[in-house]
């Protein structure tokens, strides 16, 4: 990539927020909220992909207020997550526990205008201008592969770990989300690029069903702390007895998806990193 390409993919992220940020003020709805935070992932995978090449001191990195919009954003949709999955779940009983859906909105309601508020300034426009100036000349393909190299390590080092806990799958996510986004983005401009979706062995289809994977597990255990005790005995008998349940049902299918991605981690995934770093 020359420094025009580098230049035109961060614009093209950076319009792509503005038109999301549009739609989550008139909306709010978890929909627009996930297309904008999905947005930001991808902007802030390729600004971890540029910087820090040759020893560059400068580096391209998010501003404060946007990560702050991107983090305000994520505790309102996953309480909007949080209110469907409890209404799915309990969709065979006689009553629902409309008492903690009532509690999940009114702190949905308290971060709307802190959202609106963000939302409302001019972040885009003024971080677009400093990232201008600091943008590489250019991005080599030996660039590309130090960087994969770098991931790969660092999955590595995590699943041979005896014990893979719940901030070690969360970091694999995050670690496979930025190789598939950077990857993609990559391959729409350099030939040399395309022939890595195969990646490490795996096509890119197993990588976007194992990111699924830790996807749900990821959303299980979110449900899990957003069913908190300090909330749910504020609310009656039913809702109480009704939310302990879920929580217990909950909890159960945490464990065997936790004992399923820890299998495919340790063997499929494995095995990949095992290829990647022969080839």
């Amino acid at each position: 990539m020359n420094h025009h390409q580098i230049k035109n993919i961060t614009h093209r992220h950076y319009r792509n927020l503005k038109k999301h940020f549009k739609k989550v003020k008139k909306r709010f709805d978890d929909e627009a909220i996930h297309q904008l935070r999905v947005e930001y992932k991808k902007l802030r995978a390729f600004f971890r992909l540029i910087s820090g090449v040759n020893g560059r001191k400068e580096t391209a990195r998010i501003s404060g207020k946007l990560k702050r919009c991107y983090a305000v954003a994520g505790s309102i949709r996953d309480l909007q997550l949080q209110q469907q999955r409890i209404l799915d779940i309990s969709k065979q009983e006689p009553k629902k526990p409309w008492g903690y859906i009532d509690l999940l909105q009114e702190h949905i309601n308290k971060l709307k205008p802190s959202l609106g508020k963000l939302l409302a300034k001019k972040i885009i426009e003024k971080k677009k201008k400093k990232i201008d100036a600091i943008i590489l000349p250019e991005f080599q393909p030996g660039d590309f592969k130090n960087y994969t190299e770098k991931i790969w390590a660092s999955i590595f080092h995590i699943v041979e770990q005896g014990n893979i806990n719940d901030g070690d799958i969360h970091k694999v996510r995050k670690l496979l989300k930025d190789l598939l986004y950077n990857l993609k983005e990559l391959a729409r401009i350099e030939e040399r690029v395309i022939a890595l979706n195969g990646i490490a062995g795996k096509n890119e289809k197993y990588f976007d069903q194992l990111l699924e994977e830790i996807g749900n597990y990821q959303d299980t255990f979110n449900a899990i702390e957003l069913l908190k005790p300090k909330w749910i005995y504020k609310l009656n008998t039913q809702n109480q007895e009704s939310l302990i349940r879920i929580k217990e049902l909950l909890i159960e299918d945490k464990s065997k998806i936790k004992r399923s991605l820890e299998q495919s981690l340790r063997s499929d995934l494995h095995k990949a990193m095992e290829y990647n770093f022969r080839y």
